[in-house]
């Protein structure tokens, strides 16, 4: 029988994404376990890049997180190194602007005015 293969740095890497990202959407191990079936500890062997996740478990991970996959998965073209939550942080702002601006869009061509908070 051939032994299981070893999580790497690119595990290492997608467990910090993960926690990045669980953290982010003030989320714990144990609410995130019981949001996809597993427990608070596997979540934790995730996060630390201890055991790796099967594909299944990323995507059930990503729509309970209600993220994309590229926010635990690192790009091919990236080195595997843990994601700070900044980049996270950042990338979910962005959003946020992006939203905020398309509100002031709506607005405007609603009432043809601009409102300034």
């Amino acid at each position: 029988m051939r032994r299981k293969e070893e999580a790497g740095p690119i595990d290492q890497a997608a467990g910090a994404r993960l926690r990045a990202v669980r953290n982010l959407r003030n989320m714990s191990q144990t609410a995130l376990g019981d949001a996809i079936g597993i427990t608070f500890q596997q979540i934790q062997k995730y996060e630390r890049g201890t055991n790796r996740m099967a594909v299944s478990t990323v995507h059930a991970l990503c729509k309970a997180l209600d993220c994309a996959l590229e926010d635990i998965i690192p790009p091919l073209d990236v080195p595997a190194v843990p994601v700070s939550v900044d980049i996270v942080a950042e990338r979910n702002a962005l959003a946020e602007s992006v939203a905020q601006i398309a509100k002031i869009v709506q607005s405007v061509r609603r009432t043809g005015a601009v409102a300034v908070h």
